[in-house]
């Protein structure tokens, strides 16, 4: 997986669609075991603002190419 350390981002559904929501998102990565509703989410505002999503194998690969330590569900790649 991608590091993603460096790069500016938000991580958290809250912060991702409300970043997406003001066009401030460049991509999206989304865990593939996170939940239902979280992914649905994600998705429908990735699509309504023509955002490319990438899958990450779990929340916690998510949160450690992150540089975090905890698990992330979803991280915004800001512009």
């Amino acid at each position: 997986m991608e590091d993603f350390n460096a790069l500016p981002k938000v991580v958290g559904l809250k912060q991702t669609l409300k970043n997406l929501k003001a066009g401030r998102i460049d991509r999206v990565i989304l865990a593939a075991d996170s939940d239902d509703f979280i992914i649905e989410e994600v998705k429908k505002a990735c699509l309504e603002q023509s955002v490319p999503i990438a899958s990450a194998e779990s929340k916690r690969a998510l949160g450690k190419a992150c540089g975090i330590e905890r698990a992330a569900a979803v991280v915004g790649i800001l512009k």
